[in-house]
């Protein structure tokens, strides 16, 4: 294989650049900015290079995105990152400075990830930063694990990102492409619906929407969810159910489109690759009659159907979706587990003064050590905050 690929963007991958685009200054997309403080014990130097180590297994962190015959492609280079910057500042002028580190990326030519050091004398912080066109969540929990074994001294293989590039390139020419393709227009293209709980205010300017968020807790513990197995439910499906529901009673119309976020890979060796892999499914359903026993069948069996298709991405290429905006479904689960190179609850809040909400309306629900948190965020510009 050639140390240096171009390569076309995944459909996932293109709606994050236009969006970039058309909102150069925004944040919205930096994807989960982290900044943790360091246990004393680390070896600085060390940990430097155990970063730099891992950056160079996982070839999404050695890209940059470039316009080739008017189209953009990601480029990946070997040497694009060659050293993690360590900074000497005084404790009072770093937590000053913070807030100013979540800065936009340009998405032309630079490289798509940040990682910073800082000294101070009281703390050792690590700050990381990407966009999400090369990175998920599952992706940045990989890379936390594999940071751990290198830093242990354990040798890792350069993950197959490339590859997978290339088999979602060569699906689209696929029969099986085609036949999604096809199923998806014939089930959903059909329906009249609702795509989010209906807004406070109708849009106003051509903008990025500021972005609002409330956060609170379900009530709902894990154990609680355990009971779904008995009804060969998922936590995705259970969440998406009620959402429709929600959106159906709030709107008052039992028909229902919104979009959930499928965290899984193609394959089973795609399972250790850091990349954006992420990919948007729609589910829709018409509650007029249904009892909840029902409704919640429906959302499990049209689940399995869509990710038996899910090689052609519909929300992102069909132009009925694309007219306007569904409420988004995320089931993150739980984000990030301590390593022992960190302190327990280290990750320091930082204010993302950059970033917009995009979408109208998106649910996002995380695991916490006392139960289910379930997190808004929405544009502040469509709705009041009482309503959400």
């Amino acid at each position: 294989m050639s140390e240096e690929l171009a390569f076309p963007l995944t459909a996932e991958q293109r709606y994050f650049y236009d969006y970039q685009k058309t909102a150069p200054d925004s944040t919205m997309y930096n994807h989960y900015p982290v900044l943790m403080r360091l246990l004393d014990f680390v070896d600085i130097e060390r940990f430097s290079q155990a970063v730099m180590k891992t950056l160079h297994v996982h070839p999404a962190f050695l890209t940059v995105i470039e316009m080739h015959n008017g189209q953009p492609v990601q480029r990946y280079i070997p040497d694009l990152i060659t050293d993690i910057p360590i900074e000497r500042i005084t404790e009072a002028e770093f937590m000053t400075r913070k807030d100013e580190l979540i800065q936009p990326f340009s998405l032309d030519g630079e490289a798509l990830c940040r990682f910073r050091i800082f000294i101070t004398e009281k703390h050792t912080y690590l700050f990381w930063d990407d966009h999400h066109i090369i990175c998920d969540g599952t992706s940045k929990v990989n890379f936390f694990h594999d940071l751990q074994k290198v830093y242990d001294g354990q040798e890792i293989e350069r993950d197959s990102w490339l590859s997978y590039l290339q088999e979602r390139e060569a699906a689209k020419s696929s029969s099986h492409y085609a036949e999604s393709k096809k199923w998806y227009e014939d089930f959903y293209g059909h329906h009249d619906f609702y795509g989010y709980p209906a807004a406070d205010f109708a849009v106003v300017g051509g903008g990025h929407n500021e972005q609002g968020l409330l956060q609170v807790s379900s009530g709902i513990t894990d154990n609680d969810l355990e009971n779904l197995k008995r009804f060969y439910l998922t936590r995705t499906e259970f969440f998406n159910a009620v959402s429709l529901i929600a959106t159906a009673e709030y709107n008052h119309d039992p028909r229902v489109l919104i979009t959930w976020c499928y965290k899984g890979r193609w394959k089973k060796e795609h399972h250790s690759i850091v990349g954006m892999m992420v990919q948007d499914i729609p589910v829709y359903i018409n509650m007029q009659g249904l009892s909840p026993s029902e409704i919640f069948a429906a959302v499990h069996e049209q689940t399995k159907k869509c990710l038996v298709h899910k090689d052609y991405p519909y929300t992102l290429l069909d132009e009925k979706m694309l007219e306007d905006d569904n409420l988004y479904v995320l089931y993150q689960g739980r984000m990030y587990e301590p390593q022992k190179f960190i302190c327990e609850d280290t990750l320091l809040d930082m204010e993302n003064k950059k970033a917009g909400q995009e979408n109208i309306l998106d649910i996002e629900i995380k695991e916490t050590d006392h139960g289910l948190d379930i997190l808004f965020y929405y544009a502040a510009g469509r709705y009041k905050h009482e309503s959400i």
